[in-house]
């Protein structure tokens, strides 16, 4: 904006002089003089104006603010006009936030113009040739970065179409955040080449810490290459494959901790992320399969507390140190075991638990592994030496003493150290300040590398005056000012921190409906001190009223208003982001019309209306949503591997689907993982659509260049100690010959940690020298001890205090076998457990699954021993569906330590059972299902002739389902039906059916459902059962969900009883809380027809959902 000017103009037959023109411009003044000479018909052959700019504000891009100076000189030659000179930035800062779902790198390099900001025609011929330099850095502080950046440009071409020459650089170590994952900046270079297309070269080196297990690794993501062709490589300190690398980045686990479906997508989703890694955040479908697959099928983990065999058994991790184990009895569903494990760190851990029986424990271990040390060290990685600090140098305006400093640094001379280790230091040192008031203080850091690997660090402090801010007017609580003060960022001037700190109060006063509240910030400053007096000036609490929409919105408000109502860095919350935060609302608006295929779509301005009296607010917004485009056809070209139909098969957009871009691009991005997937490494895909003629619909077409399929040559193990060779191939699953992919690379490296043998697997390839489009596989491994001993103090609610022991066996005949041998005692019970995992048998995928046990209870009047085995055999079938044959084996021998009289209690049980087990689990989270099933069907049989006491058989089904009603509302249902008999004979106790407790009828106490016996009063089970729940789980707020229940069933003495129509119910309410460590469960039931002696209500708390 110019404004205020004056001057003199002289003119002089056919020729025009301007002298001491002055004026302001954009809060800045200027000078100006020049003169121009006219030709014939007042055409205007030469002229030339020049311009001093001083103190001006440069606020372009949109959210760049800066001061300014400028030396330009407008000229007129024959080749036209020229607008050339020097721009220097004074001081910078960027401090908007930039929003991933509307906002993009190409978006913000693009060439054209903005729709509806035509430029002038002059503009189109007006020809630049300006220098832009920095003085101070720019600083850019926002949701996705703190960086300093300095740059030397050179701007050529016009307005419309400049061509930028130069480089911008940053200044120092920054933090940039990708994907939600924090990074360090350690170089960011950005090279312009003078090129019409103004993607720039990009040259970035990101660190970041990551955890596998509990090792710390240092990750390195190098980006270089431009916007549309970004290439990427991963690195890191110990190594770890590329795969690896990425699940760790992506998803904060290893491929040994990523399951099933979602190492595939994780795989797809790598280069897509990595290559555009500003655009491509985590998508939903890769976070969907991320949170189904988080779990690990592992019987042996509850091989010290029940017998393995005939049971699902699941394991989540929930934080790097924490896990959850729940096992499943699927012949009784009553019995089920959860345990949590905490790993203090590499060798200690705690664990709690709770058996079948409902006993409950904890316990703390010792891990002693022997044979091989659990290294941090992995199968090929060489550690560069560490550097060394020689000396920390403090000097400036510190006002502490430079030794008070290095405490609060923490980093000692002569130790070792990391680049990471400096950012925490700064940060520390950061904090140390702002706690003092010296609010405004500055740091700069240099390094001298002294020696081979030493380095000497000087820091340079200035602490400027204190500060003190002072809130007045209306109360806000103490978590807002602390939050709105975290914004002031020392580097930036003082209006820019002042900007962003009423800004941030506002925000925070605006999500609380206070729709005209004030910030008034008042500078009192003297000698020693700066103080800022802040007012705050609520002016009433507002509410929107109503929310209507006109023109054609095609969709329902209700609809529109979950599209803006949050999203990422949103300032405020649900219809007041339309308020508050328009231009991204109405972004995302538009956005997801674009998604649906609403290409054109018109949205505009919302109407506000302001009731002053009611303080309500009414918003009007119109949009004209225009036609739906559609595929009107979809053509191939360049394809010869895959037909026209496989290449659809795989894709979303078909013809008649709904068109948009975001589809094409996805689409184009599908067809190059279908192709590196069959080891076309060097695939290109361009996409393009043109639209149809007067219709709204797009012609689609994929131009292929396929380029040669890259094969497995041949090949190479490293690392073997133990593991033969041949179960290493045949776990692996790649062949020579085969085609290479990284799907493939990626399986292979899953399959191996799958085993159980190895602390650490890398797979690599590397092209054959001699032989075109073939690679060499490198797999670099590093076995996992062969034996580890454990030992611990245990407390138990049963027998109190005892001690444990277990040994495992890692990887026995170096075939892959697994084998734990435990052991407990305390005075009165003593129990040895022995399993054995046999993944393979001569290279062959077998899954077979032995364990056996005895145990000693020596109880008040008489003595219980109990022997028994296992077999178990699991063969997956088609279609989701698992069958596994179980054999058990037990001996039960009760009797009389001491006994008294001529007839001593003396029995002696053996049971002798086969059982068939069939399963298919779709459920998208096993832990806290929202959608998909769980079918169990066991049956059981206890023949005489296989050394059976008793014969019985046995058969219990379990039917879960879970359907998603949208809007966070699930609906849940179970059904259980069990049914035994002993054909004629009494059913031992073991074998009945029980119900009632909280994972069944939770009017009721645990198994407090059916019969009971007249002489003890306690429960004794039955012949035939049948359970029934229906609940219904809904939000609440935040972290706290709601569930109402209602359960019916009966436990009927034999079968003869058995009647699906005589049940007992119960009904009640219950809280789910998700925390770090997984979903706390309370239910209350009410026993809705209670019997004489019955409670009215029980009341459970447990882990997870209740079926």
């Amino acid at each position: 904006m110019v404004s205020g000017v004056e001057g003199r103009a002289t003119i002089d037959n056919s020729q025009l002089k301007l002298e001491k023109v002055t004026g302001e411009v954009n809060s800045g003044r200027f000078t100006a003089s020049g003169q121009a000479n006219f030709g014939p018909s007042f055409s205007l052959p030469a002229a030339r104006l020049d311009f001093v700019l001083t103190d001006f504000d440069l606020n372009y891009p949109p959210g760049l603010t800066s001061l300014s100076q400028a030396s330009l000189t407008l000229s007129k030659q024959k080749t036209g006009w020229l607008l050339s000179g020097d721009l220097s930035l004074l001081n910078a800062s960027y401090l908007e936030n930039f929003y991933p779902s509307t906002q993009g790198l190409k978006m913000a390099l693009t060439r054209g113009s903005p729709a509806g900001s035509e430029l002038p025609a002059f503009l189109y011929d007006l020809a630049l040739n300006i220098d832009v330099k920095t003085v101070d850095n720019i600083i850019i502080k926002n949701n996705l970065a703190d960086l300093e950046l300095k740059a030397n440009l050179n701007v050529k071409g016009t307005i419309p179409a400049p061509v930028l020459s130069g480089r911008a650089e940053n200044a120092y170590a920054g933090e940039i955040i990708l994907g939600e994952r924090k990074y360090a900046v350690e170089r960011l270079r950005v090279d312009f080449l003078g090129q019409e297309n103004l993607e720039p070269n990009l040259d970035i080196l990101l660190k970041s810490t990551v955890y596998d297990q509990q090792e710390e690794l240092e990750v390195s993501l190098v980006l270089s290459g431009t916007p549309s062709d970004l290439k990427f490589s991963l690195t890191s300190n110990p190594t770890r494959s590329t795969e690896d690398l990425a699940s760790l980045l992506l998803t904060g686990k290893s491929l040994k901790e990523v399951q099933g479906s979602a190492l595939n997508t994780i795989s797809s989703q790598l280069v897509t992320f990595f290559s555009s890694p500003l655009t491509s955040p985590v998508t939903r479908t890769l976070e969907k399969w991320l949170k189904a697959e988080d779990v690990v099928l592992e019987p042996m983990n509850i091989a010290t507390l029940q017998d393995p065999g005939a049971r699902l058994t699941i394991r989540k991790r929930m934080t790097r140190q924490a896990a959850i184990t729940y096992s499943i009895d699927l012949t009784n569903s009553q019995y089920q075991t959860w345990i949590f494990d905490y790993q203090l760190n590499h060798n200690f851990s705690l664990r709690g638990f709770r058996q079948d029986n409902g006993v409950v424990g904890a316990n703390l271990r010792h891990r002693i592994p022997i044979g091989g040390k659990a290294s941090q060290t992995t199968p090929g990685s060489v550690r560069p030496a560490a550097k060394e600090l020689e000396k920390i140098e403090i000097s400036g305006e510190t006002v502490f003493p430079p030794t008070q400093l290095q405490k609060v640094l923490k980093l000692k001379a002569g130790k070792k150290y990391k680049s990471s280790d400096w950012s925490k230091a700064l940060n520390r040192l950061d904090a140390f300040y702002r706690k003092k008031g010296y609010f405004n203080y500055k740091v700069t850091r240099e390094t001298e590398t002294t020696g081979r690997q030493t380095d000497l660090v000087k820091l340079n402090i200035q602490a400027n005056q204190p500060v003190n801010f002072k809130f007045a007017g209306d109360k806000i609580s103490k978590k807002i000012r602390k939050k709105a003060l975290s914004s002031w960022v020392s580097r930036l001037p003082e209006e820019a921190n002042l900007y962003q700190l009423r800004s941030n109060l506002l925000s925070e006063l605006n999500r609380q409906g206070f729709y005209r509240g004030e910030v008034l910030i008042d500078k009192n400053q003297t000698d020693d001190r700066i103080e800022y007096l802040i007012e705050i000036r609520k002016n009433g609490q507002w509410k929107i009223a109503s929310f209507e929409l006109e023109g054609q919105p095609v969709f329902e408000a209700s609809l529109l208003k979950r599209v803006f109502a949050s999203y990422f860095g949103a300032k405020a919350r649900g219809l007041w982001n339309l308020v508050y935060d328009r231009r991204v609302a109405l972004q995302l608006l538009q956005y997801f019309y674009q998604e649906n295929g609403y290409l054109k779509a018109r949205i505009s301005n919302p109407v506000i209306n302001e009731d002053e009296t009611k303080r309500l607010i009414y918003i009007t917004l119109k949009i004209e949503a225009g036609d739906q485009s559609r595929v009107a056809s979809i053509a191939f070209s360049g394809n010869s591997h895959f037909s026209q139909e496989a290449l659809l098969a795989d894709l979303e957009l078909k013809p008649g689907t709904i068109f948009s871009w975001p589809a094409l691009s996805q689409a184009r991005v599908n067809i190059i993982n279908k192709y590196r997937g069959a080891g076309f490494k060097e695939i290109t895909v361009e996409a393009g659509a043109e639209a149809r003629k007067d219709t709204p619909d797009y012609e689609v077409n994929f131009t292929i260049n396929e380029g040669q399929i890259y094969r497995i040559s041949q090949i190479e193990l490293t690392g073997l100690r133990r593991a033969r060779p041949a179960f290493v191939s045949s776990a692996a699953g790649l062949k020579p010959g085969e085609p290479l992919s990284l799907e493939r690379l990626a399986q292979a490296q899953k399959n191996l940690y799958d085993t159980s043998v190895f602390q650490a697997v890398n797979i690599s390839s590397e092209p054959e020298e001699e032989k075109n489009y073939e690679e060499r596989v490198k797999v670099s491994l590093q076995e996992n001890p062969w034996l580890s001993l454990t030992y611990g103090l245990q407390y138990n609610s049963e027998t109190y205090f005892e001690g444990l022991g277990q040994i495992d066996f890692n990887n026995l005949f170096g075939r892959g076998w697994n084998s734990l041998l435990y052991f407990r005692a305390n005075a009165k019970q003593q129990e040895a457990r022995v399993s054995l995992k046999i993944p393979y048998i001569f290279s062959r995928k077998t899954d077979f699954l032995l364990s056996s046990y005895f145990s000693k209870y020596d109880k008040d009047l008489y003595t219980t021993e109990e022997i028994g085995a296992s077999f178990q055999h699991k063969i997956m079938m088609v279609r989701g569906f698992n069958l596994s044959w179980v054999y058990k084996l037990s001996k039960i021998h009760d009797y009389e330590d001491n006994p008294i009289g001529p007839f001593p209690y003396d029995v002696k049980v053996t049971s002798s059972e086969f059982s068939i087990l069939l399963d298919r689990d779709t459920r998208d989270d096993r832990f806290d299902p929202r959608q998909g099933s769980l079918l169990s069907v066991s049956l059981s049989y206890s023949p005489s002739f296989l050394g059976s006491s008793l014969s019985y058989f046995r058969s219990f089904s379990q039917f879960s389902m879970y359907q998603d009603i949208g809007r966070g509302f699930i609906w849940a249902s179970c059904y259980r039906l069990g049914l035994a008999s002993a054909f004629g004979d009494i059913l031992i106790p073991s074998k009945r059916f029980f119900a009632g407790g909280g994972t069944s009828i939770r009017g009721f106490k645990l198994d407090a459902v059916g019969p009971v016996d007249i002489w003890t009063g306690l429960p004794e089970g039955g012949e035939a059962m049948i359970v029934i729940n229906e609940e219904l789980r809904f939000p609440v707020y935040k972290i706290v969900r709601g569930v109402v229940f209602f359960d019916a069933g009966n436990v009927y003495s034999t079968l003869r009883d058995f009647n699906p129509l005589k049940l007992r119910t119960g009904a009640g309410l219950g809280l789910r809380i998700d925390t770090p460590v997984g979903l706390l469960r309370v239910d209350y039931g009410f026993n809705l027809k209670p019997r004489a002696g019955e409670r009215r209500s029980s009341i459970f708390f447990s882990l997870g959902q209740a079926f």
